[in-house]
């Protein structure tokens, strides 16, 4: 926590200790823990600066896992927002008595399954053997296509929502 909350100061932090611990010259201020992203830099030899945190990690497992935050957040915060968007995904419902034949680019196999199945989610029709997840991309794009041309006003009749379908998705409860 004292990582991402102290700064770095490149006028307080002699040159030759920059270059010894990071590699080169701090630039502009910056975070101990954005220090800690670069791949030359080890915990140990932030903390050995002038002016680093006071707190200072002895246990091995503890800095390794510091470590490990540090230079790979970025890809730990794409993966929760991968992950975000695939439950909030899961979770889009399925227009009633779709004709997944009207979905461009579904195989025969797949909309033959869908109409069978009829799902009432996407997380369902991913459930079903045969389903591909390029086949629920396609889905999701096609919903997608279909709610911006709902918003337009101009619903194309590929996109528009079967005629018997009776009951609006919106009001349809989950199953």
């Amino acid at each position: 926590a004292q990582l991402k909350a102290a700064w770095a100061r490149p006028e307080a932090i002699p040159a030759e200790d920059q270059q010894r611990v990071l590699g080169k010259a701090l630039e502009r201020e910056q975070r101990y823990f954005e220090l800690l992203r670069r791949p030359e830099t080890s915990y140990v030899s932030l903390m050995s600066l002038p002016g680093a945190p006071d707190e200072r990690e002895t246990d091995a497992q503890v800095i390794e896992q510091i470590e490990i935050a540090a230079k790979y957040q970025g890809y730990i915060d794409r993966q929760q927002d991968e992950v975000t968007k695939q439950m909030q995904a899961e979770a889009t419902r399925l227009p009633v008595g779709l004709d997944y034949a009207q979905v461009r680019g579904l195989s025969k196999e797949v909309q033959q399954k869908l109409n069978q199945h009829k799902p009432e989610t996407i997380g369902q029709a991913g459930r079903i053997q045969g389903v591909t997840p390029a086949a629920i991309s396609l889905l999701l794009v096609w919903l997608k296509r279909r709610d911006l041309a709902a918003r337009a006003g101009a619903v194309a009749p590929e996109l528009a929502a079967p005629a018997d379908a009776g009951d609006d998705v919106a009001r349809r409860p989950a199953a």
